[in-house]
């Protein structure tokens, strides 16, 4: 059995009993050996489930007796909806000269489903850095974000109340008391994430003088321009549970930056 990097398996599979039914992927000369004759839109009695022009999917029996699949080959054209541990649909090539279709099958397996968005760590000898700005009602804001190793180990987590800020001012104060923080402790190799496209993106060009978030940009940029690997990235929201629970628990005095270096409890069930 071998995996490829999308998902997909092939197996060789030779004898065997039933194990299962599965959607058959067969060319339309096979079935047409089977069945002994076809037209537009059928293969004797079977429908074709696809506009391909040389495939069709039917329903069959992986490992059966040859007179069962096709007589399932025959008779069925439904999809495979039933239950498997992997929740995969099946595809099955049968080699269209093989004498005994039952004993030599190419099988694929399209494995379809996604794996849920998460936090993922960094590359090995990087640490990783994830900012998050919290805006209330009231128009008070506050950042926040953790530093964890390669290992998702937690280096430090900080937050502070901004008071009123735009959203994307309290993104750039984040960034830059997490860099600050980071070059202060020596770390060389950082990645940088935040959901706010804006921030990320803003911090790669020079900005306007008559921006409102000038002076703060330009020290974000000149701690990223400094001797050390430092990536500024962009990430969806549920990679960033962590960073974002932070921002939303700011409760020291207004730019009164506060430093957890041990996750505080109530954050552990989120890391």
């Amino acid at each position: 059995m071998e995996e490829d990097m999308d998902g997909g398996m092939d197996i060789d599979m030779v004898g065997g009993k039933t194990v299962g039914i599965a959607d058959v992927v067969v060319s339309k000369d096979l079935l047409r050996n089977i069945h002994g004759r076809s037209e537009k839109g059928t293969i004797g009695e079977l429908p074709l489930q696809s506009s391909d022009d040389n495939f069709s999917t039917v329903s069959g029996y992986i490992g059966a007796p040859k007179e069962v699949l096709v007589d399932s080959l025959r008779t069925s054209a439904a999809s495979f909806h039933g239950s498997c541990p992997s929740e995969v649909k099946t595809e099955i090539e049968v080699e269209c000269n093989k004498p005994d279709i039952s004993r030599e099958l190419h099988t694929t397996f399209s494995v379809k489903k996604e794996a849920p968005l998460s936090w993922r760590p960094p590359p090995s000898s990087w640490v990783k850095l994830n900012i998050a700005g919290s805006k209330a009602d009231t128009n008070a804001a506050a950042a926040g974000g953790i530093i964890r190793d390669d290992s998702g180990q937690w280096i430090l987590g900080f937050n502070l109340n901004i008071g009123a800020c735009t959203r994307l001012g309290v993104e750039l104060w984040a960034l830059f008391h997490g860099m600050k923080l980071l070059w202060d402790k020596g770390y060389k190799k950082v990645v940088v994430e935040s959901t706010s496209l804006q921030a990320v993106e803003c911090v790669k060009v020079t900005p306007s003088q008559m921006d409102r978030h000038c002076a703060l940009i330009e020290l974000c940029r000149n701690l990223l321009k400094r001797n050390w690997n430092c990536t500024v990235n962009h990430i969806q929201p549920e990679e960033n549970l962590c960073a974002d629970w932070l921002a939303a628990h700011s409760d020291g005095p207004s730019m009164d930056l506060t430093v957890f270096n041990t996750p505080p409890p109530k954050l552990i069930p989120f890391l």
